[in-house]
């Protein structure tokens, strides 16, 4: 029975952004089952640190990144395409290696 019950398209703009966000949510939730199956598939993997990685120093944060894209660019030029960060130190290059 559904009485009492109405069905609403969304996202719904007069509803406040903060209960279509928790609806979207919820809707795009994949579930304790999805992510047993993803840990499982990840388990079964033989996975090997590059040896890059193996030895990477992790040096302690001394530049505070934007969490915002667009704010992002090289350090050394300014550009703001093709850029890459430096995992040890947080450093923002452009282009390739310098």
């Amino acid at each position: 029975d559904d009485a009492g019950m109405m069905e609403v398209a969304l996202p719904e703009p007069d509803l406040p952004e903060i209960v279509n966000q928790a609806i979207q949510g919820i809707i795009t939730h994949e579930g304790s089952y999805k992510q047993d199956e993803v840990a499982t598939w990840i388990a079964d993997q033989d996975l090997k640190a590059s040896k890059y990685a193996d030895a990477l120093v992790q040096l302690p944060p001394n530049r505070k990144i934007s969490p915002n894209p667009k704010d992002w660019k090289c350090e050394k030029y300014g550009a703001t395409e093709n850029l890459w960060l430096n995992l040890s130190d947080g450093f923002i290059g452009g282009g390739g290696k310098i």
